[in-house]
């Protein structure tokens, strides 16, 4: 029941079906979301509501990307960003389409356009005067700058993010906020204060993995993240690129314990999504994998091989940690 019962459609009724939509993507109710946001993108059209249109095409494409739409997802994207580049949506509505953008290119493994549009997303915002990046956005921000090896702003942009949620007690936000911490720690070699990061985010509801499967793994604790990976990856078992991002360290525990059957399973799955998707970040991740199995199974040359293209391709992102560990593969080949 809501105050819209009874009364004739018009655009509420596109914006209520966008939050409802929102509320069913957190209950992991995901093709009731879809149906929503569809719509909430309907009813927006139709009533001629240019903030809700572009919102509703944000929505979308995040829940056709997790659907494995990635064409789709794209063209939704597009299309949101082209409602707001029109001049016809508001800022406050602009700057979420914008973070949408960013984590949408992230989840891709697209690395250089989520580094554009932050570029333009910064332009924008200070064109517009709005008060800067909400707290996700933050946090989406801090990711990039530490992919470029830039901790101090990184860590300086989520410290900023945790206090915009504790203001608004917004937990869960602060518990992806404090897994970002702890990457951060993690590429810093400061594994007490990555461990106490992602201990914290457990305590609000927040699965930080891969991060704390790393912490285990450098404290020898291999049996324990590979379960722990195991069941991360069994729980995004029709989301395809939520495994991808978990299958890298998986790979490492499975190695770890002289599983290489497993341990080439995982890195095959990595290498096929990655080349459904076709970005470099995801290309990057499963070369310098495949190159740890091959290193593992005595294949000096195809190790050789897998780590040279994943350090190319991480030179191209621009990303400075993960080239660093392309580098120690190669040079252990």
């Amino acid at each position: 029941m809501s105050l819209l019962d009874g009364a004739a459609e018009g655009p509420g009724h596109g914006r209520l079906a966008l939050l409802q939509g929102f509320l069913a993507v957190l209950q992991r109710n995901f093709n009731e979301a879809f149906d929503l946001v569809q719509q909430a993108h309907r009813l927006a059209t139709q009533h001629g509501d240019a903030d809700t249109e572009a919102r509703a095409l944000s929505r979308r494409a995040a829940l056709q990307l997790r659907f494995g739409n990635v064409e789709e997802a794209s063209s939704d994207v597009d299309g949101a960003m082209l409602l707001v580049h029109g001049g016809s949506v508001g800022p406050l509505s602009g700057a979420m389409i914008y973070c949408n953008t960013i984590d949408f290119c992230r989840d891709l493994g697209d690395y250089e356009r989520a580094f554009e549009w932050t570029d333009a997303a910064a332009s924008w915002i200070s064109e517009r005067q709005v008060c800067g990046f909400p707290g996700i956005c933050r946090v989406h921000r801090a990711e990039l700058l530490r992919l470029r090896g830039d901790h101090l702003r990184a860590v300086a942009e989520i410290r900023a993010a945790m206090s915009l949620f504790d203001r608004h007690r917004f937990g869960w936000a602060k518990g992806y906020a404090l897994t970002e911490l702890g990457l951060q720690y993690l590429e810093l070699a400061q594994l007490d204060d990555a461990e106490r990061a992602f201990e914290e985010a457990v305590g609000l509801g927040h699965d930080p993995l891969p991060g704390v499967a790393m912490v285990m793994l450098s404290r020898g604790s291999v049996q324990a993240a590979r379960a722990r990976l195991e069941a991360g990856v069994a729980a995004h078992r029709d989301n395809p690129l939520g495994r991808a991002r978990l299958l890298p360290t998986l790979v490492r525990a499975c190695l770890g314990l002289d599983d290489l059957a497993a341990a080439r399973a995982a890195a095959q799955e990595l290498r096929a999504t990655a080349e459904t998707i076709g970005t470099a970040g995801l290309l990057a991740a499963a070369e310098v994998t495949a190159a740890r199995v091959h290193l593992a199974a005595g294949e000096g040359a195809l190790a050789i091989r897998s780590a040279r293209a994943g350090a190319r391709l991480w030179t191209l992102v621009g990303a400075c940690y993960e080239l660093g560990q392309a580098r120690e593969v190669l040079a252990s080949a």
